[in-house]
């Protein structure tokens, strides 16, 4: 009887001490996640996303919210010294697409004629001038081909406008985030919405500037992934 209550003690305590273990996991996360404050240009945009929420993931500074019911995520990307230049990297979620692969690349900068293009060397399929479909794992290029021929005139033309105004490429394509912070991660930051994981993101990069240029880069993306909603699906 005696080794039956010192194995039930045992039990009890491994099963206590795993629960408390628990809690004080998820008391220093919300701790963590409590203490990011947010500053400067992120501080300004709360002005037109109020629900922007900082979350600390590594050593990298993330933001979330919501503008127009379209769902917002941004990375902080600061410089190496205070004289670098910092970056954001903006992305926004294109609804409709739950499950729907899709790659696209906008970058003016990639030269289809020179061989030694990183951008072509890396699978990428120039359809026109700054335009480049990409490959995708599992995807036949086919069906990615067809989506593309979806997309008018006007939605192709909006994609590089947005990326003559960013600091870098402008994608359209699944969620990547993923792929650096884990799974667990990425659903924080997306409020556990398991749905908007899977769906497809616009994504651009921009400087760190004011709230108030943040906010309408922003609208700019939200105006052309509204575009891609209505005629990526089918």
């Amino acid at each position: 009887m005696s080794n039956e209550v010192t194995l039930l003690l045992l039990t009890l305590g491994f099963f206590l001490a795993v629960g408390l273990l628990f809690l004080l996991t998820s008391w220093i996360r919300s701790y963590l996640d409590a203490s990011e404050k947010l500053q400067g240009s992120l501080l300004e945009l709360t002005q037109w996303i109020p629900d922007l929420q900082p979350m600390r993931i590594g050593t990298d500074l993330y933001c979330s919210g919501n503008l127009n019911g379209q769902r917002i995520g941004l990375r902080y990307l600061s410089g190496k010294n205070e004289q670098e230049q910092s970056f954001l990297a903006i992305r926004v979620k294109i609804r409709e697409t739950e499950m729907d692969p899709f790659y696209l690349v906008a970058d003016a900068s990639i030269n289809s004629e020179d061989s030694d293009s990183r951008g072509l060397q890396s699978g990428l399929h120039e359809m026109q001038a700054g335009l480049f479909l990409g490959t995708l794992s599992g995807v036949a290029y086919d069906e990615l081909r067809q989506k593309y021929n979806r997309l008018s005139p006007a939605t192709l033309a909006s994609l590089l406008t947005l990326n003559r105004e960013s600091a870098g490429r402008v994608t359209v394509g699944p969620d990547w985030e993923v792929n650096r912070i884990g799974r667990d991660a990425a659903l924080r930051l997306l409020g556990q919405d398991g749905v908007a994981l899977t769906q497809l993101e616009l994504s651009t990069v921009i400087e760190d500037s004011s709230g108030e240029a943040i906010h309408r880069h922003i609208q700019k993306m939200c105006r052309v992934a509204g575009r891609l909603e209505r005629e990526l699906p089918g």
